[in-house]
């Protein structure tokens, strides 16, 4: 009997390439890869180590983090991150590492959609150039900003009901607002045309009444007017209304 279980560990080993000796993190993933986006990264902890890890974004092909997802969270395989909006569309990896630096495990590559192009830097210059500036010129004609402030990120709006748009600062009229995909790239419908913006009580904000028979999925806002200003919201989720629409 004794030969027979020992000879099932031995396989148990052989098989899922477990090491009785040492402690490993591995299977580290993330779910989502949008800017403004809440993803969840989840990772593998084998063997013994201490109950705390450090969990950081990297470049790929970096040896040091470009951005501090948790200095110090617990070990338990799971952590919820909001992708910030200033990060730009690289390829990035996650390293999750214990606060004692004896353990660590890093995902797969993956890039970073929604944000502003990636920089890398001239071999002889070392000044930035833009990757890929063709894909975002839709963009480059707009030298300034406006602030979305609703929808907020990750918001959830239903059909059928109505909300506020607000931006910051107020706009000088014509106001043309659209719904995007939640990478930049897509225009899903016009929201508010040139023509009804002028009769927009205030400069700031519109009330804006969903449609029924839009699908459910996430989203941006864009706000833009004449003077080339513009600004983009966080990505956020319109769901389908259970209420049937009634009619008029």
């Amino acid at each position: 009997m004794k030969k027979i279980i020992i000879l099932a560990i031995i396989l148990f080993i052989f098989i899922t390439g477990f090491n009785l000796f040492s402690s490993i993190i591995k299977d580290v993933y993330i779910s989502h890869n949008y800017v403004g986006m809440k993803a969840k990264i989840t990772w593998t902890k084998i063997g013994p180590m201490i109950n705390g890890v450090s969990i950081n974004l990297y470049k790929s092909r970096k040896n040091h983090p470009i951005h501090e997802i948790s200095s110090g969270t617990v070990n338990d395989g799971e952590f919820l991150f909001n992708i910030p909006t200033h990060i730009r569309k690289c390829e990035y990896f996650i390293r999750v590492e214990t606060l004692d630096k004896e353990v660590k495990g890093d995902s797969g590559k993956f890039i970073i959609s929604g944000g502003e192009p990636c920089l890398s830097l001239h071999k002889t210059t070392g000044t930035p150039l833009i990757q890929n500036k063709h894909k975002y010129n839709l963009h480059d004609k707009f030298y300034k900003t406006v602030k979305i402030k609703s929808p907020g990120n990750y918001s959830k709006w239903t059909t059928g009901k109505s909300y506020l748009i607000e931006w910051k600062p107020e706009l000088k009229k014509p106001i043309t607002i659209h719904l995007y995909s939640p990478d930049k790239k897509n225009i899903i419908r016009l929201v508010l045309s040139k023509k009804k913006s002028s009769t927009l009580p205030v400069p700031y904000q519109y009330l804006w009444t969903i449609p029924y028979n839009l699908n459910s999925g996430m989203y941006r806002i864009r706000v833009t007017n004449d003077e080339k200003v513009s600004g983009f919201s966080d990505v956020f989720v319109i769901m389908k209304s259970q209420a049937k629409p009634t009619r008029k």
